[in-house]
């Protein structure tokens, strides 16, 4: 976020509050919150070196994903130029 307030384009000011402040609680802390819940528990069904696995493989799913729901294709990164 450091590099995005003060270099790219933005409409944040132009955003309600209670948008801002609904949109950090959601993904600042209870997305975080679930994720570590999550992340323990399964360390502890599965044991450590599988759940480290399984976080290894969060790319790889979230591409399948996004192709499988949501249609994208996958190909080579690309960089937006300013």
């Amino acid at each position: 976020m450091s590099i995005y307030v003060p270099v790219l384009p933005k409409r944040i000011a132009d955003a309600p509050c209670q948008i801002c402040w609904q949109g950090a609680g959601f993904q600042g802390v209870l997305v975080s919150v679930l994720t570590v819940f999550a992340f323990n528990r399964s360390a502890e069904i599965l044991g450590p070196l599988p759940a480290a696995t399984l976080t290894a493989l969060i790319p790889l799913a979230t591409l399948l994903i996004g192709a499988i729901a949501l249609h994208e294709q996958a190909g080579e990164p690309r960089i937006s130029r300013l």
